[in-house]
């Protein structure tokens, strides 16, 4: 799984939260999983792990278990974990888009 724990340097924190919620799912392109995941780190204290064909079945049941506060995923791979991803419990999901402009020069 890939696991990132953030230190919270720039907020002032030096601990995680000892209250714990549910996980959160973020549902993104894929063209920026990487932007979420760095702006996870820069500006909290999150356990988060992206969701891989190469480990979306473990990804997905460490969540599950509490393990990882946030798991970030593309919108193909949540279609394709969906059925294993509604066994979660999750306390908030963000579905989030990014809208293309194609310009036209005449």
């Amino acid at each position: 799984t890939n696991t990132n724990k953030a230190s919270n340097s720039s907020c002032g924190t030096s601990a995680p939260p000892t209250d714990h919620l549910p996980p959160c799912l973020i549902v993104c392109p894929a063209t920026v999983l990487a932007n979420w995941k760095l702006e996870l780190t820069k500006w909290g204290y999150f356990s988060v792990s992206t969701l891989t064909s190469k480990d979306a079945n473990e990804a997905i049941k460490t969540t599950g278990k509490g393990n990882i506060e946030i798991l970030l995923s593309s919108y193909p791979m949540a279609s394709r974990w969906c059925t294993e991803l509604a066994g979660v419990k999750w306390s908030l999901i963000i579905l989030t888009l990014i809208l293309t402009l194609t310009l036209t020069l005449t």
